[in-house]
């Protein structure tokens, strides 16, 4: 969990400079600050709360970068960012729902791959993700 945890630190700090890079935009001092405050809120998330605060700690901090940059970038990106958007906020409705029914929901349907089916979304946000980002 904590690699994950890392690479999802990772992967948010090289889009933020991706995208400084690509738009040439240098982040505002309160948009820094906000982010810091997102950053220490998922660090005690991490070490103090359950899984659903650090994950919506990392969209947060994601869709607030995609946010500021927002107005900068193509027609194609902001489409998929908004389709992204989407899918990332079912997913986690998805991930809030299991946390909360998974022992219920098994007990009527045993077979059914729950979570299979909220990886399954995230496999697709990621591949929207990077085709949406690959030429930056």
């Amino acid at each position: 969990m904590t690699l994950v945890h890392v690479l999802a630190y990772l992967l948010n700090f090289s889009l933020f400079y991706a995208l400084y890079k690509y738009t040439k935009k240098k982040p505002s001092i309160p948009f820094i600050i906000f982010l810091l405050i997102i950053l220490l809120f998922d660090i005690y998330a991490f070490f103090n709360l359950s899984l659903l605060y650090y994950i919506f700690t990392y969209i947060l901090f994601l869709f607030s970068i995609f946010i500021y940059y927002y107005s900068l970038l193509s027609n194609k990106i902001k489409k998929n960012l908004n389709i992204l958007l989407v899918i990332v906020f079912i997913a986690y409705l998805g991930f809030i729902n299991e946390a909360y029914n998974c022992k219920k929901m098994l007990e009527n349907f045993p077979n059914f791959p729950f979570h299979a089916i909220i990886e399954i979304l995230i496999l697709f946000a990621v591949y929207l993700f990077s085709i949406s980002f690959y030429n930056i």
